[in-house]
């Protein structure tokens, strides 16, 4: 969950700085298996630690795919 933090963290900062409006940002942390390194156990943490995204004050997205995450 730390990793997704920080990745989001550069993410709204990078376009925040290249013009885009805070209003027009919604955050993703990405559930789903998208590449090999990433196992099952990170996008439980994920899940429970959704929370947790909401200190950087935008909407979160969390769109579940079944065709990309193993259960």
């Amino acid at each position: 969950m730390n990793a997704i933090m920080e990745s989001l963290k550069r993410i709204i900062s990078y376009a925040q700085n290249n013009g885009i409006s805070p209003d027009n940002i919604i955050i993703d942390p990405a559930i789903g298996k998208w590449t090999p390194e990433k196992l099952p156990m990170y996008d439980y943490e994920t899940i429970d630690n959704i929370q947790r995204l909401r200190i950087f004050g935008k909407p979160i997205l969390a769109a579940i795919s079944r065709k990309s995450i193993y259960w």
